[in-house]
């Protein structure tokens, strides 16, 4: 299966973060040039039982708590991670992290409530 194009932008996958991804995942987090947007310069170096440790979190938060992969053409371009912070009036806090290589390529939709009970839609281009 080919490559697809929405407009200008690469359609892309966003599957929920299987065991098999850790280390695509462990990669992604030791990359300094992603992380440093969230604090981590120099990356964060994980080991491979520290993963399966915080992958066995995210598989007892569900559904509170949630992390998925992206990928392009099979191809694993970086990660998202959602949580839902009940003790705040469950507001959700949602990260998107990507390699350099897939910056400025896609562009993410979503809904959201428009305040008149109908669903708006929004899009921005992930840089």
């Amino acid at each position: 299966m080919g490559k697809r194009m929405e407009g200008a932008f690469w359609v892309i996958e966003i599957l929920e973060t299987c065991e098999k991804d850790l280390g695509d995942v462990q990669r992604l987090w030791a990359d300094g040039d992603v992380m440093r947007f969230v604090g981590f310069p120099e990356g964060l170096r994980q080991s491979d039982e520290e993963m399966g440790q915080w992958y066995e979190w995210i598989l007892r938060s569900r559904p509170r708590v949630n992390h998925s992969s992206v990928f392009e053409d099979g191809v694993f371009c970086g990660e998202t991670f959602y949580r839902i912070d009940e003790k705040r009036g469950n507001g959700a806090a949602v990260d998107i992290k990507l390699f350099a290589f897939a910056r400025g390529r896609f562009r993410l939709r979503w809904r959201r409530p428009s305040g008149r009970g109908r669903r708006g839609c929004g899009s921005i281009p992930i840089r």
